[in-house]
């Protein structure tokens, strides 16, 4: 198939307004992400210099392989309108879908904890209770009664101290 100058430049406006949708889903998966782990300012800071290098390296790249690194007043249109275009329709589906795969994913863990991780440590304070059980009465035959302990302190006072 033969590109005309008119479909080339067509077809290379669509391909960044799928670069703006892909903007703009990587900007809704920061955003989660930086709303469920609540970093503190530096953090914030740093997480942002990662995600818009990121957008960078991923727009430059789009340049480079679609466009050869022409860049034309559609190319940035089409990246604006694509992210527009997915903000305006898609994103709050896209933030709900990602909450509740968490939030499932969050539940799913926790069950998993409660089933397999909750009867191992059980079994091991089962098993340790006769450990523990020996340790006291081994305590108890071994240790000085506190009454005698004193009174031999009274008696002897530079030889035994507190």
């Amino acid at each position: 198939m033969e590109y005309t100058s008119i479909s080339l430049h067509l077809e290379m406006a669509f391909w960044f307004v799928i670069l703006g949708v892909a903007m703009g889903i990587c900007f809704d998966i920061y955003r989660v992400l930086r709303g469920l782990i609540k970093p503190n300012r530096f953090m914030t800071v740093i997480g942002d210099l990662m995600f818009w290098i990121f957008i960078t390296v991923m727009v430059f790249a789009g340049l480079v392989f679609k466009n050869w690194g022409n860049i034309r007043g559609y190319t940035f249109m089409g990246i604006f309108c694509g992210f527009l275009l997915y903000k305006k329709t898609v994103s709050r589906l896209f933030i709900t879908g990602i909450l509740k795969t968490v939030y499932h994913l969050k539940i799913f863990f926790k069950t998993v904890v409660r089933a397999v991780v909750l009867p191992i440590v059980s079994l091991g304070q089962k098993l340790m209770l006769p450990v523990r059980v020996l340790s006291k009465s081994i305590k108890k035959a071994v240790s000085i009664p506190a009454r005698i302990k004193e009174e031999a302190r009274r008696m002897f006072p530079k030889v035994i101290r507190k």
